[in-house]
């Protein structure tokens, strides 16, 4: 009969029953890397959440500035005495005006609009009052337009609107309706009902011209005849005058 082992040895290629206990200067290392790479971690972790809530922090001011900068860019394009669009807007809306195939404007009329006697205002009434009736002139205005329309401060007491889609035959009934809108308006300054009346000149593209330059010069001069030839009418670029005074 074969011998027995004696309890607790086991054959070498089973495996050993029994390890040699881990040195303890290398239990005591392998603590301190586990340690190491738990602080690690740690820092990692926070590091990446500092990075993440910095980001976000980013980006909102990011969105903010560009909350400030469209802020700012409409009001470089507002009149500040009226609230209308300016020069510089009209010049924009024209460049960026819808063209056919062969780069020429789409239809578009365009209004030039001129307060008549406004000199006066400033004279007998002073400044004040003349900033009053500009800024009821503009109410006015944007009373009166379509919701496509467009109304923009010039300069001093002139006015452009742009109707955009409008032939020569709706452009002009659209100014004598705002022609009329004014005469018929009692302007409230300085505890005082003024009674203003406008001339305009009026242009289409692209029946008059098909380019914003020229557009512009035939409505400046038709409105500059429609004040020679007695003011509160309107005057076509084709020299047509749509408005009998008294």
């Amino acid at each position: 009969p074969a011998a027995k082992r004696p309890v607790g040895i086991t054959d070498s290629s089973a495996g050993n029953a029994m390890q040699a206990p881990m040195p303890r200067r290398k239990v005591r290392r392998l603590r301190v890397t586990a340690l190491e790479n738990h602080r690690r971690s740690m820092q990692l972790h926070h590091t990446r959440r500092r990075l993440r809530d910095n980001e976000q922090a980013l980006q909102a001011q990011l969105g903010e500035n560009r909350g400030l900068h469209d802020e700012l860019r409409r009001l470089a394009r507002l009149d500040p005495l009226t609230g209308v669009q300016n020069r510089r807007a009209l010049d924009e809306a024209l460049a960026q005006a819808p063209r056919d195939g062969s780069g020429g404007l789409q239809p578009l009329s365009l209004l030039m609009l001129d307060v008549d006697h406004f000199k006066r205002v400033n004279d007998e009434r002073g400044h004040e009052a003349g900033d009053e009736v500009l800024r009821l002139m503009a109410a006015q205005l944007r009373a009166g337009l379509r919701h496509d329309d467009l109304v923009y401060r010039y300069g001093g007491e002139e006015f452009v609107l742009l109707l955009p889609g409008a032939d020569p035959e709706v452009a002009t009934r659209r100014a004598e309706a705002l022609r009329a809108r004014v005469a018929a308006c009692r302007f409230e300054v300085g505890g005082q009902a003024l009674s203003m009346t406008v001339s305009i000149g009026l242009a289409c593209a692209p029946a008059d011209a098909d380019q914003p330059e020229p557009l512009m010069r035939l409505a400046d001069e038709a409105l500059y005849r429609a004040k020679r030839e007695g003011r509160d009418q309107v005057r076509r670029a084709s020299g047509e005058a749509t408005t009998t005074t008294a």
